[in-house]
């Protein structure tokens, strides 16, 4: 009779687990961190900007002129701008079940002897 109420109590905890596991949430409309205000965005390129957000939630991402929507899914979006000359500061907004707008966003070049050499700056400090 013992190990018959363990196992019931055991069905029950697994139950409880896993319907904790299937239900809903809603993700908030989120940016990435790297979008904060006074970035650089690398000019003469196309410009991706992505985060989170609830499935199927309908996201427009304004930027330097442009205007660029997409659908979340999997709770991710995506949109890419296209290149944009060098200037700013540029407001970045998006909107989706809330607003986000981050100021003071630029547009510059970045040197590719300067990213190369950031890059392996990284890779060296991770190996530490």
């Amino acid at each position: 009779m013992l190990i018959r109420m363990k196992r019931i109590w055991l069905w029950l905890l697994v139950w409880e687990l896993g319907l904790g596991a299937v239900s809903v949430t809603r993700a908030e409309l989120a940016l990435h961190a790297l979008f904060s205000g006074n970035a650089v965005l690398q000019q003469g390129m196309p410009v991706p900007i992505w985060g989170t957000a609830a499935e199927g939630e309908k996201v427009t991402v304004k930027f330097a002129g442009q205007e660029v929507a997409t659908t979340a899914q999997n709770g991710r979006w995506q949109v890419q701008l296209k290149p944009l000359a060098a200037g700013g500061p540029f407001p970045l907004t998006v909107t989706g079940a809330n607003k986000i707008e981050v100021k003071d966003l630029l547009l510059h070049g970045i040197p590719v002897e300067l990213d190369a050499a950031l890059t392996s700056e990284l890779i060296m400090y991770q190996k530490i």
